[in-house]
């Protein structure tokens, strides 16, 4: 995969976003990891075990299994969405803000490309 070519990154994107556990693990460390205004949990004096951006915390929360945590975890990592940071015997969880940032564009450029009004014509088919 070039990742360089946004055609494919957009792709890369989606395809994470296309579970709704993704979605609600991604919703979580987003909700998580603003609770300083930082974006960074590691400023956050209130992280622990049970935390949301800690792989139990996630686990617990969203009640979904530890090996479909790991594997959706694994995809949103993939995806470049996800970064992790060991901290033994702990691994810490937060949203990559620069591919954020990269998918949030490429989805308004493609969703920006028409508006409801430029499909209208299609109705009648």
């Amino acid at each position: 995969m070039d990742i360089n070519n946004p055609n494919e990154r957009l792709s890369q994107f989606a395809k994470a976003l296309s579970h709704p556990a993704r979605v609600a693990i991604l919703q979580l460390l987003i909700e998580k990891c603003a609770c300083c205004g930082c974006g960074d949990c590691s400023l956050c004096k209130g992280c622990h075990d049970e935390c949301g951006c800690f792989f139990r915390g996630v686990h617990t929360r969203l009640n979904l299994s530890k090996a479909s945590v790991s594997q959706h975890l694994a995809e949103l990592k993939k995806a470049g969405l996800v970064k992790c940071k060991e901290e033994p015997p702990r691994v810490k969880y937060r949203v990559d803000s620069e591919n954020w940032a990269l998918a949030r564009k490429l989805f308004n450029d493609l969703l920006g490309l028409c508006s409801h009004a430029d499909f209208k014509h299609t109705e009648t088919l």
